[in-house]
């Protein structure tokens, strides 16, 4: 039996998909857009997840995925014009023209939901079940045999599907079945992170608002931007700030431990979520939010029977300095696509269903590996670097950090 988890599972024309986070909203929204029945089975015991309160940077997947998905046309973004890195002091070292979308994760997720959960001519049958978690799988002959437990009712159902995809994130425990040898490992630091309503945002701090905004110095980096406000509201005065502080912490250290422990007591390996994060550790921030940085990347995404895939983060967790994460979950739903389109009932292992998702599986790999070593070169240099012998950036290291920035956007 497997721990618990998130994700999606298929079965042709009947498919469910294990977690019901941004991952398995996308690939569980194109699959019924290929007639497939859907069913995403997510373990959080309320119908709509809470609001993760974070800043996510639109990637050229995510807005393609949208502009094929979301035919509401629900404006999702902020956009900066410019980046600025400024010094210890708060003076400004340099000004780089260019332009960022930013939206927020429970804009992204309410705009999801809705594609979803959208009726079309030609579409499958969905279904989000929430408060079911997944706890194990059965392959046969004919398919496969999911089980999910439904916490509140205190029953189990064994449901029959032809495939199971996995989008339950960098906690997966579909990927230890398949890729055994990938764990998570800490990577040395933390990421402080939080939301300013942009109302309360003082004025001598206005220089973070239109931009994006950079600071380095020894073992740490803060960064800043504007993002939609509740509702997904776009308008000036309306949206929020989004921070994000990335610290060093030793694995196991008395700081590690009170950064990592909770308003109750109780010490976290990956994350604090927010409302939980011990006061005396983030002032003058509402609800705050803590994640350990970590590395993880599998080895095989599909299992022997070609009948489990693992997707998005579950299949590799990039650092978020790439600010790709929801990019990548966005190409892996568009390429299944590709895979899943035309497949009739009854031949669905064919040879060649095999040969094509063998090669999504190849070339996947190799893009999650270049996204994976960049997110490492530029977590390890912005926080291990020998350029942080110095006490702050200046004008003299300043090439070297616009050279590391520009790995984000390959």
């Amino acid at each position: 039996m497997l721990a618990p988890m998130v994700g999606l599972v298929l079965r042709l024309h009947f498919v469910n998909f294990i977690g019901g986070s941004l991952g398995g909203l996308m690939a569980g929204t194109v699959f019924r857009r290929l007639s497939h029945n859907v069913t995403i089975i997510e373990r959080s015991p309320t119908a709509q997840l809470a609001s993760r309160g974070a800043g996510i940077v639109v990637g050229p997947h995510l807005a393609e995925f949208l502009s094929q998905y979301d035919t509401s046309r629900t404006p999702y973004y902020v956009a900066s014009k410019q980046r600025q890195y400024l010094d210890k002091a708060g003076h400004l070292i340099d000004v780089e023209q260019r332009e960022q979308r930013m939206t927020s994760w429970d804009l992204l997720y309410s705009i999801l939901r809705k594609a979803f959960s959208e009726d079309g001519e030609g579409y499958g049958k969905g279904e989000y079940m929430f408060d079911a978690k997944y706890v194990g799988h059965d392959v046969h002959e004919d398919g496969l045999r999911v089980s999910v437990k439904r916490e509140k009712a205190g029953t189990t159902l064994n449901m029959q599907a032809d495939f199971a995809i996995a989008a339950e994130g960098a906690q997966s425990s579909v990927r230890d079945s398949i890729s055994p040898e990938a764990k998570r490992k800490y990577a040395g630091y933390v990421a402080w992170r939080g939301l300013v309503e942009e109302t309360n945002v003082p004025k001598e701090a206005h220089v973070f608002l239109e931009t994006f905004t950079f600071f380095h110095a020894p073992a740490t980096q803060i960064l800043a931007y504007l993002i939609p406000g509740p509702g997904g509201d776009l308008r000036p005065g309306k949206r929020r700030l989004n921070w994000v502080w990335y610290e060093n912490y030793e694995y196991g250290s008395d700081a590690w431990k009170e950064a990592l422990t909770d308003t109750q007591g109780k010490t976290h390996e990956w994350t604090v979520p927010s409302g939980k994060v011990n006061p005396q550790a983030v002032k003058e921030v509402k609800e705050p939010f803590l994640q350990a940085i970590s590395d993880v990347h599998a080895s095989r995404l599909v299992n022997k029977s070609g009948r489990i895939i693992i997707v998005g983060d579950a299949s590799s967790a990039p650092r978020p300095h790439t600010a790709r994460s929801t990019d990548q979950a966005a190409h892996h739903a568009l390429e299944l696509a590709q895979i899943f389109v035309n497949i009739e009932p009854g031949i669905l292992i064919s040879p060649s269903f095999t040969s094509k998702l063998n090669e999504w599986q190849r070339h996947t790999l190799y893009s999650n590996k270049q996204l994976r070593d960049n997110g490492i070169r530029l977590g390890d240099h912005s926080q291990f670097g020998d350029r942080w012998k110095v006490a702050s950036v200046t004008s003299d290291n300043f090439s070297i950090l616009i050279s590391t920035l520009e790995i984000m956007e390959q």
